[in-house]
């Protein structure tokens, strides 16, 4: 039976291919998210959309470091329809 570090490893691995080198990405990555943070008004408190948004960010940068994949845009389509559910007000039973 494979570890679950073995099979972590296999993934970020076979994802290298299509995310790019995990140092680059994360860096473009960081870059997206500090200017994302820094736009905001002072005293800002994130909010649950503020999190789709900033996921939406590291998608784009997988595909800026990497390949522009489908997963990557289906990814950031569902980010989109949570942030939109959040703003509006959807709120789900367990709320």
């Amino acid at each position: 039976m494979k570890s679950i570090l073995d099979e972590a490893k296999q993934i970020v691995e076979q994802r290298d291919k299509t995310h790019g080198n995990f140092h680059h990405n994360l860096g473009l990555t960081a870059k997206f998210w500090d200017a994302y943070l820094k736009a905001l008004p002072d005293g800002y408190v994130l909010q649950p959309h503020n999190v789709c948004d900033m996921e939406n960010l590291k998608k784009i940068s997988r595909s800026v470091c990497g390949i522009p994949i489908r997963e990557h845009y289906l990814d950031i389509a569902g980010y989109c329809d949570l942030a939109v559910r959040i703003i509006e007000g959807e709120v789900n039973d367990d709320d």
